[in-house]
């Protein structure tokens, strides 16, 4: 599972917090920028199925579009309105 915080600032700008966890691997966390448009926001999903979404992306930078933590996110290349847009549906999880 893969979760996602995201946190928005001062003229969009904010930051994402990736926390990935697996029985095998144990847990790892990363912040990065990210330009967040809206409300606080945490969703978590399949790490294999957002892997799969992001493979046929060749960009540096990524949009992920969702309205709420339990709705369908969208995934595609920054800039990029008419590129392909895999998407992703949100894992349960209780802490949410």
């Amino acid at each position: 599972m893969v979760r996602f915080h995201l946190q928005p600032g001062a003229d969009q700008t904010g930051k994402g917090k990736l926390l990935a966890e697996s029985d095998e691997t144990g847990a790892s966390e990363i912040e990065l920028e990210a330009t967040v448009e809206r409300q606080e926001l945490e969703m978590s999903f399949n790490v294999k199925f957002l892997q799969d979404g992001l493979e046929i992306i060749t960009t540096k930078n990524v949009t992920i579009e969702a309205n709420a933590h339990n709705t369908t996110a969208t995934v595609h290349p920054a800039g990029d309105q008419d590129a392909s847009r895999p998407v992703l549906k949100p894992m349960h999880i209780d802490s949410i």
